[in-house]
């Protein structure tokens, strides 16, 4: 299981978060880690690495999640999905009665 680490720059004056997981959570694998400014984004992190199964999350759930910058260099981060007009009860009831006739 991931874990969130709080510690302190050398000169003592900034906060970090440290999210650190063994890779596919085994013992035998070594550790792996990502460091944030702030403890909500160390917190998202950890679960989505825990979801992944304590592997690095695949680039289209760290985009969807806002951590794009985590993606690695030459590895294509999926476009965002557009996002779809609602549907308005009227446009649907006029399509419904224009398909009855």
């Amino acid at each position: 299981m991931a874990s969130v680490e709080k510690w302190t720059t050398k000169d003592g004056k900034s906060t970090r978060w440290r999210v650190k997981w063994r890779e596919g959570g085994r013992r035998e694998n070594g550790f792996d880690s990502h460091t944030f400014d702030y403890q909500a984004d160390a917190k998202r992190f950890k679960t989505l690495v825990d979801a992944a199964g304590q592997q690095m999350p695949p680039p289209e759930q760290l985009v969807a999640h806002g951590f794009a910058q985590l993606v690695p260099a030459g590895v294509a981060a999926p476009a965002p999905e557009p996002v779809q007009e609602k549907l308005t009860f009227r446009a649907y009831a006029e399509d419904w009665l224009g398909q009855l006739v």
